[in-house]
């Protein structure tokens, strides 16, 4: 993977970071406002830290071997900063309260299985075991996240 591709999938894997740290400022302010969930929220917002720090690595395993990586699926870096967005305006409504917690789990849920975390695996095809290692750890615990977070959408009363 060389120039216009190499620098997609590098910005890609920056914003991306970025909406990782939002999902775990998101679920901190959830922690807040939810204290009998507090452990649950914590935990996931732990995760989130996690896999900001596991794109970083992506990215500078990709920069480090480019000739590695084959390029995947592009995405705009401008949709994954509206995608942020979104995430900062919950995070807002979320800390005023504005939002009853069975609202906010099926928002929540919604968000996990969106666009993001559920596409790292079509950025870029390689077979550095380190690189497939971060990106399969990214898609269990995001798969985790989205099933207890189901259970517990349902078990809230409304």
């Amino acid at each position: 993977m060389q120039g216009e591709p190499l620098q997609n999938a590098l910005a890609v894997l920056t914003v991306m970071a970025e909406a990782e740290v939002a999902l775990q400022e998101l679920y901190k302010v959830c922690a807040q406002v939810w204290p009998e969930d507090q452990p649950f929220w914590e935990g996931i917002a732990a995760q989130e830290a996690e896999h900001a720090a596991a794109m970083k690595r992506m990215a500078s395993l990709i920069e480090a071997s480019p000739d590695d990586f084959i390029v995947g699926r592009t995405f705009n870096p401008v949709a994954v900063q509206t995608f942020i967005r979104g995430i900062n305006t919950h995070r807002e409504r979320f800390s005023r309260k504005e939002v009853p917690k069975r609202q906010a789990l099926f928002i929540v849920r919604d968000i996990e299985q969106s666009l993001l975390e559920n596409k790292i695996t079509e950025i870029a095809r390689t077979e550095n075991a380190e690189y497939q290692a971060l990106v399969k750890g990214i898609v269990d615990q995001t798969a985790g996240h989205l099933d207890v977070i189901r259970k517990k959408c349902f078990a809230t009363p409304a």
